[in-house]
């Protein structure tokens, strides 16, 4: 998971939801001013008033699930961090325990144990204000900065001691309430007493309902195997963490254990591993490998079949797969070493225009392709969005309709020639140079480039059907191509 260098304004969100709450509520009170006086108007403001509670009620649970989801799928604890501080400013959760528990809970994960002890020194000021519940997890916390800080025996089997007599004391607690405390208890015993194998085997069968939590228990597992000299065990764990653990201090713990491995222990055994299925699949990557390189030699020969011939005509053939009585020439242009041809593909109703190279101190002609840019020869005739059209609106609408998507078509295809073929090609960056296309419809005429109309004239018919060769001169290619259709 990347990391978003933005955090999320949770705090935008509440305030705009804030404010949603009140103008539901205070809307239907102003309108009490201004009623009618019937009987209907009171009873719709009535119940647009009893409704305001239970809108409200789902609109804090979907903005609760998006900031649930915020830190536990995506572990992006910075940005519920600058959320829970600015909530413990105000007067409202400045004494509420459960705010300054969430706060630390989130320094914790972000590992910053300085802004921890200020937590703690506020939590012990509110510690008549603490229910037993809170009191285990204030204690689990302690614990675990502990364990993170100063790592001293007496004071973690203290915190253990008063969150067992408080567990002891605690009534209609849930089996599975049960269980959870009851492994947290055991885990950071475990932990404050270094036995790692006995981590280990309480938190491989762990369930863990988010990314968070498999962040966490991955770190830990990763961190045992590690201390036990188990690097090839600790590996995917560290790798997961690195992974999927957003901005949390776990990624650079990980990280730091990765590269504190013994090198030869580590990364050789993965690749004896590697070595083994290599030997294994041996043959099969043979066959690929012999397969990759008669594919690569295939597509070399062919590309390099194209791209050379005697003939203008035989190298687009040889391109485009298609048979050279199907391919006419409409237009030819010699420029320096290059000749510029405009071809009709019959087969598939294109125009080509095609840029060769000559190929000098051969006898007979030699060309190589140097580019290629194809246009459709006719203009799409628009029937399935003319009948939705004409079923909808009159038959001068239909017209109208018609005459827009041609003009509009014309438009870019004058203006993909332009820009696709002669402005990439730097031959034609010349001055008074006569740009040249092929269109199938008069109305080309009409075409503006960069304010100069193109001339035509009628080179041809093909399918009986008039073919138009145009023009226009003197355009700058280093600037941008503007091209508009005006009546003249």
């Amino acid at each position: 998971m990347k990391h978003k260098k933005y955090h999320r304004n949770i705090s935008l969100v509440v305030f705009i939801a804030t404010a949603l709450k009140f103008f539901l509520l205070i809307v239907p009170l102003v309108l009490l001013f201004y009623l009618d006086g019937s009987v209907f108007s009171v009873i719709n403001i009535i119940i647009s008033i009893l409704l305001v509670r239970p809108i409200m009620r789902l609109v804090w649970k979907k903005i609760k699930g998006w900031v649930e989801w915020i830190k536990y799928e995506e572990c992006d604890y910075e940005s519920y961090r600058l959320y829970q501080e600015k909530a413990v400013k105000k007067k409202k959760y400045r004494n509420d325990v459960g705010a300054h528990l969430l706060l630390f809970d989130t320094y914790l994960v972000l590992g910053c144990y300085d802004e921890c002890q200020k937590e703690i020194n506020e939590l012990d000021r509110l510690s008549s204000r603490i229910s037993g519940r809170q009191a285990i997890i204030y204690g689990f916390q302690k614990i675990d900065y502990l364990l993170e800080t100063s790592n001293s025996y007496p004071d973690v089997i203290k915190e253990i001691n008063q969150i067992t007599e408080t567990f002891n004391k605690l009534e209609k607690i849930s089996i599975n309430e049960k269980n959870v405390i009851q492994n947290g208890i055991m885990t950071r015993e475990y932990l404050a007493e270094e036995k790692w194998e006995e981590v280990i085997a309480l938190l491989k069968n762990s369930d863990n309902e988010t990314i968070y939590e498999e962040v966490k228990t991955s770190y830990r597992l990763g961190k045992c195997y590690y201390l036990i000299g188990e690097y090839k065990q600790a590996f995917p764990h560290l790798l997961f963490v690195i992974k999927w653990g957003g901005n949390t201090k776990y990624v650079s713990l990980a990280n730091d254990i990765i590269k504190s491995m013994p090198q030869n222990e580590t990364y050789d055994e993965l690749q004896r591993e590697k070595a083994e299925k290599i030997k294994n699949g041996k043959w099969k990557i043979d066959a690929n490998l012999v397969a990759i390189c008669l594919t690569i030699v295939t597509t070399i020969f062919i590309n390099y079949h194209s791209l050379y011939g005697s003939d203008m005509k035989e190298i687009y053939c040889k391109r485009y797969l298609c048979k050279e009585k199907e391919v006419t020439i409409l237009y030819q242009q010699s420029y320096d070493n290059y000749e510029m041809v405009i071809l009709s593909d019959s087969k598939n109703d294109k125009v080509a225009y095609c840029l060769f190279k000559r190929i000098p101190g051969i006898s007979t002609p030699q060309y190589r392709r140097a580019d290629f840019f194809r246009t459709n020869m006719y203009l799409d005739d628009h029937k399935v969005e003319l009948e939705r059209i004409g079923k909808i609106f009159s038959e001068d609408e239909k017209e109208r309709s018609q005459k827009f998507y041609q003009e509009t078509e014309i438009e870019q295809e004058l203006w993909a020639v332009i820009t696709g073929f002669y402005k990439k090609n730097r031959i034609f960056h010349q001055e008074d140079l006569a740009y040249v296309g092929v269109a199938s419809s008069s109305m080309v005429e009409n075409i503006t480039i960069n304010g100069k109309y193109a001339s035509i004239e009628q080179i041809t018919k093909i399918n009986d059907l008039p073919v138009y060769l145009w023009s226009v001169e003197n355009i700058d290619l280093k600037t941008n191509i503007q091209v508009d259709y005006a009546e003249q």
